[in-house]
């Protein structure tokens, strides 16, 4: 996990959609993929993606496995 100086110098968007995924736990990855601050998230290997066995792709908060 970054430490807390890394993530306030992301945007105002991507910050938003940080603490969004984090108290969800795990959303599905078309809800938030696309959207504003998602490529700093991905960029900034914040946030894990990954399909379950029925192959709906999901994200959480953490490093990309």
């Amino acid at each position: 996990m970054k430490n807390i100086n890394e993530l306030n110098s992301l945007s105002t968007e991507a910050r938003a959609l940080f603490a969004e995924i984090l108290i969800d736990e795990q959303v599905q990855t078309s809800e938030v993929e696309g959207r504003d601050g998602w490529e700093e998230l991905t960029d900034n290997d914040l946030v894990n993606s990954w399909s379950d066995d029925s192959g709906l792709r999901l994200t959480n908060v953490g490093n990309q496995l």
